[in-house]
């Protein structure tokens, strides 16, 4: 019985011949190839996802940014309602800020506290004074303490600077104020009179105390 050759058959070739025809570069161009327009539409979806993958990222940094600027604002109005700023000492209603190493004159020193949303200090009790005394005692200022009250406008008419109310409660040392050469407007906590107050001459440095509102000072809360 004759044996078929496939192999070499006339005109057929060989098989690994008809495979190489079969995965020829015209057949697998003809399976594989792509128009133009294809591959553009595929290069555009690809640039489609990544931009809105892109967005998707920043919109998402964006929203913890400004989450994290929410907690720190709200942790900052939170310390300040907590009490007084740092520094600063808490006496009833008030903070008091007590400035000794940068003397200043009794203008220069209204100006400081005023930047820092206070004012110089207005003494409305013998307990307020009382505690200021005992702050300052002690310490080694140069002349003393300026406080808020001045007869500027109207000679022996003590007035605090700020509320523009006159002195009701003074601590004046023994026969003060005296205005002395007709110049002395402005009162101070007077460091050789043992921190009694005593009327002086504004242009002089010197330390000073700043007051202002304790705002999470509630008082006595009558049930």
């Amino acid at each position: 019985m004759a044996v078929r050759d496939y192999c070499c058959r006339p005109g057929s070739g060989s098989v690994k011949a008809r495979r190489s025809h079969f995965w020829s570069q015209s057949h697998f161009s003809s399976i594989y190839s792509f128009t133009e327009s294809e591959i553009e539409i595929k290069s555009e979806t690809k640039r489609y996802r990544l931009r809105n993958k892109y967005i998707y990222l920043v919109y998402n940094i964006e929203k913890k940014i400004i989450f994290l600027i929410f907690v720190a604002i709200t942790a900052i109005d939170t310390v300040r309602g907590a009490g007084c700023p740092t520094h600063w000492k808490r006496h009833g209603a008030s903070c008091y800020l007590f400035v000794v190493d940068v003397p200043e004159d009794f203008i220069e020193a209204g100006s400081f506290c005023q930047r820092r949303q206070s004012k110089l200090v207005e003494i409305e009790s013998a307990d307020e004074n009382n505690f200021l005394r005992t702050q300052i005692t002690g310490t080694h200022p140069q002349e003393g303490y300026w406080i808020g009250l001045s007869d500027i406008v109207y000679e022996g008419d003590w007035v605090w600077t700020s509320s523009q109310s006159s002195a009701i409660y003074t601590d004046w040392s023994p026969n003060q104020p005296d205005n002395c050469q007709a110049h002395q407007d402005c009162a101070m906590f007077f460091a050789p009179e043992g921190f009694h107050w005593n009327d002086h001459y504004c242009t002089v440095k010197a330390a000073y105390i700043c007051e202002m509102e304790d705002e999470s000072f509630q008082g006595n809360v009558v049930g």
